[in-house]
């Protein structure tokens, strides 16, 4: 396509273009000044990255700077963060005069209401929506750094709420990695786990009732010592006994003698080799317990290492953590953009818009205005034409 077919093209689509183009900036315009200028308010937030979110928490940044900032800008934008800005400025008890478009907008959802369409709204949840949906939190390029930004027609309520979005998240964030309730809660852990390991000790030595488990075997290598020379015994009483059976009689005195030690080591035999049993049996459970012990007493030992930590934090100045405010929102002087910006943008708009249009209708135009085009279908000379003559009807 050459330059002077664009130039009859545009020449010729001159009026779809000039129509657009007046419609789009007339329209945007009559809006521009129908609705209220938007007033934005905005905070900054600096997170350090060389510091953890409180003392008492292990540093986990420096690694994925980027992760950690995403994490806090949805702390921002959490329902509980808007919750609390709303209960605590009672945006849903203000009232204000509304533009002429927006009362139209609220008398036709009233209507829609009133035939049950809609249903009636909640002035709280529909502000806690709002800001949801309004809020906006960016990280600002190469930097710890985010921002807090909120619009709205009074410059004076933006930066309030800007300003207490910014500090219910503060509160939120130290609530979130603080250990305000955590000194009792690893207390009464710690105190569990101590009182579990003292049971286990005490089901550990329960079978002889001894005073320490560590003497069992000492007591059981001196029991079996005290087995072995038993039945050294015994065998040396069995020799004395069948010596004098070999020379009196089985009634004589020193015959039931030698018989009445040879029962009384035998039994004193058979409890030593008793002793000795239980003694194997509570090894076997002190052993099956052991491992147990061991762990209760691990958990124990990191209950109490986490409660030293609780309480350290709680002491601790809350300026330790990693959040900080670097710039609080200002009331706006200026509106977000002038209506000059908007009418420009609009001018850009509509000529692209007419562009387009003139593209359709060029497409879809098949009438044959010139003798050219009418020598090129039919293949044959043009004698003559009539120009098209413009003239006002009186």
């Amino acid at each position: 396509m050459s330059k002077r077919d664009i130039l009859v093209f545009l020449f010729r689509r001159k009026w779809s273009l000039i129509s657009v183009l007046l419609g789009t900036v007339l329209l945007v315009t009559a809006f521009v000044y129908l609705l209220p200028s938007s007033f934005t308010a905005t905070s900054k937030i600096l997170l350090e990255p060389t510091k953890s979110p409180t003392l008492g928490t292990e540093s986990r940044y420096g690694s994925d700077v980027g992760a950690v900032l995403f994490t806090e800008i949805e702390i921002v934008l959490s329902r509980t963060v808007m919750e609390a800005v709303v209960d605590k400025l009672k945006l849903h008890e203000r009232g204000g005069p509304l533009s002429p478009l927006a009362q139209f907008i609220a008398d036709i959802k009233a209507g829609l209401v009133s035939v049950g369409l809609l249903e009636p709204p909640e002035p709280r949840e529909g502000w806690i929506r709002d800001l949801l949906k309004d809020v906006k939190v960016k990280p600002v390029l190469d930097t710890h750094v985010f921002t807090i930004s909120y619009s709205d027609q009074n410059p004076a309520q933006a930066a309030e709420v800007a300003n207490a979005i910014t500090d219910e998240y503060m509160s939120n964030h130290a609530r979130i990695y603080s250990y305000e309730n955590a000194v009792d809660f690893y207390r009464s852990n710690a105190d569990a786990a101590r009182e579990e390991v003292d049971r286990l000790k005490r089901a550990q030595r329960s079978g002889t009732g001894s005073a320490a488990t560590t003497t069992l075997p000492s007591r059981r290598e001196a029991a079996v010592i005290e087995a072995t020379r038993l039945e050294d015994r015994l065998g040396q009483l069995r020799l004395d006994l069948q010596d004098v059976l070999l020379r009196f009689a089985p009634d004589h005195p020193k015959v039931l003698l030698a018989q009445e030690k040879l029962r009384i080591v035998a039994r004193q035999l058979a409890s030593t080799q008793q002793q000795i049993k239980t003694m194997e049996i509570d090894k076997e459970r002190g052993d099956a317990l052991q491992p147990q012990i061991d762990g209760q007493v691990e958990t124990y030992r990191s209950y109490k290492k986490q409660f030293d930590q609780a309480l350290l934090t709680t002491a601790a100045d809350r300026r330790l953590i990693n959040a900080h405010i670097l710039d609080r929102a200002a009331v706006p002087t200026r509106p977000r953009f002038p209506r000059l910006v908007y009418v420009l943008a609009s001018v850009i708009g509509g000529l692209l818009l007419g562009l387009a249009v003139a593209l359709v209708r060029h497409y879809y135009d098949h009438r044959v205005d010139t003798p050219e085009a009418a020598e090129r279908i039919l293949g044959v000379p043009v004698i003559g034409s009539v120009p098209r003559v413009w003239r006002l009807r009186p």
